[in-house]
């Protein structure tokens, strides 16, 4: 999921793409689902925007986008409803 391969970067990457591991922390998680509670059609391309890329896929806000949207809320809540004592999650893209 493009758009959120790139929320990565910029706010856990500190806006470095280079493939490395990054801790995501509680409070990573926590950003993520206060901007997904804010996300609409008519903010998206500035909340979570795609990121074009050759491995990326498609760069539309299609019904792919907004079903992927769903799952990652879904997710998201489930991480967050979960006692982070003693978890690591890592973020890693690999192309």
């Amino acid at each position: 999921f493009n758009a959120l391969h790139k929320w990565f970067v910029d706010n856990v990457q500190d806006g470095v793409d280079d493939c490395g591991m990054y801790i995501v922390t509680n409070d990573h998680f926590k950003k993520l689902e206060s901007e997904l509670k804010l996300l609409t059609k008519d903010n998206a391309s500035e909340i979570l925007p795609t990121q074009g890329g050759f491995f990326f896929g498609g760069t539309e806000m299609d019904e792919y986008y907004w079903a992927s949207i769903e799952r990652l809320k879904n997710f998201v809540g489930y991480i967050l409803s979960q006692d982070f004592h003693g978890t690591m999650y890592v973020y890693q893209s690999s192309w």
